[in-house]
């Protein structure tokens, strides 16, 4: 029996929809339709839904359910710190995604439409504008960078299409972290974060909640999830990443150094209205499990 014909509240919270491929759109415009809930992270998915009809009672905006995470390892993290020469605010965080690895690689719908020679051309052009933009940094700013794992599977490709290939000069304020970590250390160094810059948007998600500005570079392959971070108030640290050069990174993370205040009081800013969004969600949630209980006692 399922928890709609046992009278069981249930919703989705924080998720991003792409597509539904035929004929899978009528049975979860059914399913979703009874939920007592679907909170979507980006503006973009609530649209979709939207437009194909979905009848849920709540359907809007709700943060992505990383903005949450609230723990911390200081002793571990700032262990680290020390060890790699990073002052707090004196570096920034760069977090890669490349089409790695290409033999293990599932296929979807983008993927279909490229070769592995193009997925690895693809990398090489991405890189190549993150290489300069560190370079810029350095030489810019006089601060360090920290090459940063999201995923494990990034750790040697951080190391072999960034810090193998970058001059000299700029390789001797560069850390490559060498090992995977748990949440709660990234947590606590990324708090010591000048900025963070990445491909992937959990990272990001993690600094922003430090009050740690952040510029996001994504990849169409990840579909309309970042646009969470414009639907918070960040449109301006939301680039496409093939549409975009490292010089255009470059003046954004330019223009967040050049009034570091200015760029904090913005993240505060865009918190205060996920901080919102959550209260606001999780009094639907109450409701809905207040409401179930009272059923089921009578």
């Amino acid at each position: 029996m399922s928890t709609a014909e046992n009278n069981i509240p249930f919703g989705i919270y924080g998720q991003s929809f792409d597509r539904f491929d035929f004929p899978s759109m009528y049975a979860y415009r059914n399913v979703l339709s009874q939920a007592a809930f679907v909170y979507c992270r980006d503006g973009e998915s609530l649209k979709f839904l939207k437009e194909n009809k979905f009848r849920t009672p709540v359907l809007e905006f709700g943060p992505d359910g990383c903005f949450g995470i609230n723990v911390r390892d200081e002793e571990k993290g700032l262990v680290y710190l020390k060890k790699s020469g990073l002052e707090t605010q004196k570096f920034l965080a760069v977090v890669i995604l490349t089409n790695t690895p290409y033999a293990n690689r599932r296929s979807n719908a983008i993927d279909l439409v490229k070769s592995v020679a193009e997925l690895q051309e693809q990398d090489n052009e991405r890189m190549a504008k993150i290489r300069a933009m560190i370079t810029n940094w350095v030489r810019d700013t006089g601060l360090k960078v920290l090459l940063a794992p999201e995923v494990i599977k990034e750790i040697e490709t951080a190391k072999s299409f960034l810090y193998d290939q970058l001059p000299d000069d700029v390789k001797a304020n560069v850390v490559w972290r060498d090992t995977f970590w748990n949440v709660d250390e990234a947590m606590s160094v990324y708090a010591r974060a000048h900025t963070i810059f990445g491909m992937e948007p959990h990272s990001l998600i993690m600094g922003l909640t430090l009050g740690v500005p952040i510029l996001h570079a994504w990849p169409p392959s990840h579909g309309r999830k970042a646009w969470m971070f414009r639907d918070i108030g960040l449109p301006d640290w939301l680039v496409q990443v093939d549409e975009s050069s490292a010089n255009d990174w470059t003046k954004q993370l330019r223009l967040i150094h050049q009034d570091y205040a200015g760029a904090k009081k913005k993240v505060a800013t865009s918190m205060d209205f996920v901080h919102q969004r959550q209260a606001s969600t999780m009094q639907v949630i109450d409701k809905a499990i207040q409401n179930r209980q009272k059923t089921s006692r009578q």
